[in-house]
């Protein structure tokens, strides 16, 4: 088995101390995929030589652009709503993942699926507190040309595997293409470090589980998923919404099915 250990630069060695305090986050989860919070991702950045590497550059993206509006956003609030209550519940992790050319997409898909179940063990893990947690996964040795593959690509293969588990997996990088929802000029994925950011489900979350650019057997996985997870919680109008997509979904894959079998 492919592991994390052999990629991961653990923060233990430079703060033993948060060894315990760290562990403690954890139910079940192995000891290599610990995690660091935004104070202790702090401690780390100034015990290192510069304050300018991968993991503070991200705290300083995250502080300066990601979590304050922005003018051509399109509309009012942060550039992503869900971090400031991150940041005041103190919910939001970080994990450095270091990999180079010889890693495997099969190894990558592993290492980043783990992520699944460390997420479901740390804590808060009840309540709607769960619900402003995250893993921000960065990739500080991945070189910029090779981002757009190993990021998006994988963002992409994994995103049923996280979605049926009702989880998001977000993919940011510095040259990502990805337009605003509001602004097709503004281009909110664009981070200073390659990351994989791993999140809760939530009904608004259905925007992306819609999109064309998505296949059919795509969609019509991600629906049912989505509607399973949440059956009775949805507003009628999102389970009316969600329902139409899955039945629009249903039929272009019954459509094209025909079209294959002519």
């Amino acid at each position: 088995m492919f592991s994390l250990a052999r990629t991961i630069e653990s923060p233990l060695h430079l703060l033993p101390e948060l060894k315990q305090r760290v562990r403690s986050r954890f139910k079940t989860c192995p000891v290599r995929a610990l995690l660091s919070t935004w104070k202790q991702a702090e401690l780390i950045v100034k015990s290192r030589a510069s304050e300018n590497d991968g993991l503070g550059q991200v705290l300083n993206w995250i502080t300066n652009v990601v979590a304050k509006p922005h003018a051509e956003l399109g509309r009012q609030g942060s550039v992503c709503p869900f971090l400031p209550r991150a940041l005041k519940a103190e919910s939001l992790f970080f994990h450095e993942l270091h990999i180079d050319g010889s890693t495997s997409i099969d190894e990558i898909d592993e290492m980043i699926q783990d992520y699944a179940e460390v997420f479901a063990n740390t804590a808060p893990t009840s309540g709607k507190a769960r619900l402003n947690k995250a893993i921000v996964l960065i990739f500080p040795s991945l070189a910029d040309e090779d981002a757009i593959q190993l990021i998006e690509e994988t963002q992409r293969r994994l995103k049923p595997f996280f979605v049926e588990r009702g989880l998001m997996l977000g993919e940011f990088h510095k040259n990502h293409q990805g337009e605003g929802i509001r602004n097709p000029a503004f281009r909110p994925l664009q981070s200073p470090m390659p990351l994989l950011v791993v999140r809760h489900l939530i009904p608004s979350d259905l925007l992306f589980l819609v999109r064309k650019s998505d296949s059919a057997s795509r969609r019509v996985h991600f629906l049912q998923s989505f509607l399973s997870i949440y059956q009775d919680d949805l507003l009628a109008q999102t389970e009316q919404e969600a329902r139409a997509a899955l039945d629009e979904a249903l039929e272009e894959l019954a459509q094209s099915t025909t079209k294959m079998a002519l």
